[in-house]
């Protein structure tokens, strides 16, 4: 479980996003096996938010590789606690 997670507000140009992440809210998604795409949907907020903004090409490629990997992961594999 995290201990230092709360709720961040992230802000880009005139929208807000809110990312909740709680230590329940992130359990939760770790638990039903979609915590990758839950990242991956967060990512695609920011990802829509830079093709307004003056961000670059090679910017917008990085967010797009990395919604691409976490649902690779997603599908792939199973996070699991630690046992020590």
């Amino acid at each position: 479980m995290h201990t230092n997670a709360a709720a961040v507000h992230y802000k880009m140009r005139n929208r807000t996003f809110v990312v909740r992440d709680t230590p329940e809210h992130i359990d939760f998604h770790i638990k039903t096996g979609d915590y990758f795409d839950f990242i991956a949907t967060a990512i695609g907020l920011f990802e829509e938010a830079l093709g307004t903004s003056t961000a670059t090409a090679r910017e917008r490629a990085l967010a797009q590789n990395l919604r691409r990997d976490l649902r690779y992961v997603n599908a792939t594999y199973k996070i699991v606690p630690k046992t020590d």
